[in-house]
């Protein structure tokens, strides 16, 4: 469905700012401006045809179309570059922060509930986990907002146990990595706790048995027995928070863009939408190596220790 129409004045007054990029993207690139290109046909102020060209807007061939032609314009633009997408200013290094940050804390809290806490009571605790579930999305983002702000409970608590630091988390790359773990954490904990569950007690119980160590028993039978668990985990956390862009947006910052607000900028607020499906192709394929490598890996790590994933 496409998104609500925009008046007609605001398009024609982007099409002016648009034609202006375009134009400079030619004198960039080297190539000739001609008259035609220079001084473009004027804009119909006819409501019909104002109609007729938002609706070619959205046609699929016509998205492809613009996608192709944010391709090309992207080899010319001296500010367009594949490092946009790639992390060369740190805009996907929070990805593999927010993954890193859910596996290490997640494995404690999944080994917990599956090997430690009664079996009665475990129940109880994975509705704790998954709490957070039965609550809209922006309003967890702005509980946190005010738990990370000036005088919130979480710097109020450090600075009372002598930990002092900034004034406020808010605005900045770690309320983003902040959000988003404390978002995407519980897919992390369910994936890792179904396969430690699976793990019988006697296996473990009969290699501390034969003199190996809690570290050897982990490294050795628990963690290769729960790998698999752990890249389902890797890809429920690390893909949709590639493409987040509402968290970087509210607390952010002007420093904490990500990719997925690069896209959305493109769409809502420049009107670029060559470049904005450009950008959302690449990421495309990215995610989808990355989701095919897990996959493959996934399947190898659960054939060897006995079992097959359909």
């Amino acid at each position: 469905m496409p998104p609500e129409p925009l008046s007609a004045a605001f398009f024609f007054k982007r099409g002016a700012v648009i034609e202006n990029e375009k134009e400079e993207i030619r004198i960039s690139s080297g190539r000739a401006v001609d008259d035609a290109e220079r001084h473009p046909p004027a804009v119909s102020d006819d409501p019909a045809a104002f109609d007729a060209a938002r609706v070619q807007l959205y046609e699929p061939q016509h998205l492809c179309r613009t996608a192709l032609a944010g391709l090309d314009a992207a080899q010319h633009h001296p500010y367009v570059r594949l490092r946009d997408v790639l992390a060369a200013d740190g805009k996907i290094a929070p990805y593999g922060g927010v993954t890193l940050i859910c596996i290490v804390a997640a494995y404690p809290a999944a080994w917990a509930i599956a090997k430690i806490v009664k079996p009665q009571h475990r129940s109880t605790l994975m509705m704790v986990v998954i709490l957070p579930f039965f609550t809209s999305q922006l309003l967890l983002i702005y509980a946190m907002m005010n738990l990370i702000q000036t005088g919130g409970l979480l710097l109020t608590a450090l600075d009372a146990i002598g930990i002092h630091g900034a004034k406020t988390w808010l605005y900045t790359n770690k309320a983003t990595v902040l959000i988003l773990t404390y978002e995407y954490l519980p897919y992390m904990i369910l994936c890792l706790y179904s396969s430690l569950e699976g793990i019988n007690d006697n296996v473990i119980q009969a290699s501390l048995i034969l003199g190996a160590s809690k570290m050897k028993t982990f490294t050795n039978i628990v963690f290769p027995m729960s790998v698999p668990g752990l890249l389902s985990g890797i890809l429920l956390v690390f893909v949709p928070v590639a493409g987040s862009f509402v968290e970087p947006g509210l607390v952010g910052g002007a420093g904490g863009s990500m990719v997925g607000s690069m896209i959305d900028t493109q769409y809502s607020g420049s009107l670029n939408m060559g470049y904005g499906a450009a950008l959302s192709c690449v990421l495309l394929i990215i995610l989808s190596i990355i989701m095919a490598v897990t996959r493959i890996a996934a399947n190898r790590a659960q054939k060897a220790i006995g079992g097959d994933i359909a």
